[in-house]
């Protein structure tokens, strides 16, 4: 039903203005709206389960009125809207399924529009970041030369967030901690369903999948920055790959650096390309 997605965005003017007029328009004070989140969840247990564990108190809604915080789960504000419903009308214990899902959907609606506007926010304070060369971007500018410039320029371009995405990985691999959290942020409001890997391997298999893509497309050059920056890491799949890469552009000397590395890193096939190669250069 609703995307589970937190981003460490800044609270959005636009979205917490929306979500605090909301609040306003009820009438209700913070903490006769709290008190009733839980029971809100409880009851919407069955029809939307994913809203579990979502109630909060009022010191949330009073973080929310201030601006104060990241941006909100979906699911949070689903629980809001539902809760000022259920406020607004005495009769909602009597309420007909079909009154209970049309409040669903109305609660919905309104999360949906406040991601909108989250969304909206994060693409006119992108532009301006990349306009002013922010230091976040030197950083970028100064680990990746012109890809990374290249990059920049075409953040925000897609719903998938597949620039994002790269340069949160790219981060990574270079053990740049915030970076990774400000473009992975970036990633997850542009795209929910947005998944960072989940471990070093997967980081590493990630980083192969982006190198044969650009292979692919014959982009070799830039096949090598996801490579040589996986190789750092520990990567013996991605060294041999480099190996690979430089044997088939005859560069025998630096191939069996490659596959040499490749089999310290425990790549076995890294270990025999280097001897064969080994003994044609000799």
């Amino acid at each position: 039903m609703v995307a589970p997605a937190e981003a460490s965005w800044p609270y959005p003017e636009a979205a917490w203005r929306h979500v605090v007029a909301a609040i306003d328009d009820s009438g209700y004070l913070a903490s006769k709206i709290a008190s009733c989140t839980k029971a809100t969840v409880e009851d919407y247990l069955p029809l939307a389960p994913d809203l579990k564990g979502h109630d909060f108190d009022k010191s949330t809604i009073c973080h929310w009125r201030r601006g104060g915080v990241k941006t909100p789960r979906r699911e949070k504000m689903v629980v809001l809207k539902l809760t000022l419903l259920r406020l607004d009308d005495p009769s909602w214990r009597r309420w007909s399924d079909e009154q209970r899902m049309t409040a669903l959907r109305d609660a919905i609606a309104f999360a949906d529009e406040v991601w909108r506007l989250v969304v909206e926010s994060r693409k006119s304070r992108t532009v301006i970041g990349v306009g002013k060369m922010s230091a976040r971007h030197a950083r970028t500018v100064h680990l990746l030369g012109e890809y990374g410039a290249l990059l920049l320029q075409h953040v925000n371009d897609d719903d998938m967030a597949e620039v994002e995405a790269k340069l949160a990985v790219l981060h990574q691999l270079a053990g740049d901690g915030d970076d990774v959290r400000y473009w992975s942020a970036l990633a997850l409001v542009a795209n929910p369903a947005y998944e960072a890997p989940s471990s070093h391997e997967k980081l590493l298999e990630q980083a192969r999948c982006y190198a044969a893509e650009y292979k692919r497309a014959g982009e070799h050059s830039t096949a090598r920055i996801y490579l040589s920056a996986a190789a750092k890491r520990g990567d013996g799949l991605a060294a041999f790959e480099l190996g690979l890469m430089a044997d088939f552009e005859g560069n025998a000397q630096e191939a069996v650096d490659h596959y040499q590395r490749a089999a310290d890193l425990g790549c076995l096939d890294g270990q025999l390309r280097a001897e064969r190669l080994k003994a044609t250069v000799a």
